[in-house]
């Protein structure tokens, strides 16, 4: 059997599942059901499937960029960025009670930061890809 065709069987297999799942449980009213569906579960399975498919198309510039199919975020030190940032944030005061999120906001800042910078290396034309993994 090709991969193909395994491939389209999970698919399929999956797209049945996920299409299922939602009416499995006990039986409750048409109002809470309502409630349940479409306030709880819906957008969250919409949430998933849309970070799902940034985090594909992350990993794929990722790989097209730097000619590496082993390519991740922290290949390049994003990930370490990221870290930076919401250390930062915690050493200055980011876990209070507010109503903003700064730790993720800050880590979301340390990422972007080492991305540009990676990338304004890269974009010099002196550096080779060796270069940009090791900056």
């Amino acid at each position: 059997m090709s991969r193909t065709v395994l491939g389209l069987g999970a698919i399929l297999v999956v797209a049945g599942i996920v299409t299922l799942c939602p009416w499995i449980g006990p039986d409750i009213s048409p109002e809470q059901f309502e409630f349940v569906f479409w306030k709880l579960r819906v957008p969250r399975v919409l949430m998933a499937a849309l970070v799902g498919m940034v985090l594909g198309i992350c990993g794929a510039s990722y790989q097209t960029i730097f000619s590496n199919v082993l390519a991740t975020p922290s290949t390049v030190g994003t990930t370490a960025g990221a870290a930076l940032g919401a250390l930062i944030a915690v050493l200055v005061g980011g876990l209070g009670t507010t109503s903003i999120p700064l730790v993720a906001m800050c880590a979301f800042a340390g990422a972007l930061v080492v991305t540009f910078c990676i990338s304004y290396i890269a974009a010099s034309g002196r550096a080779r890809i060796h270069d940009v993994l090791l900056a």
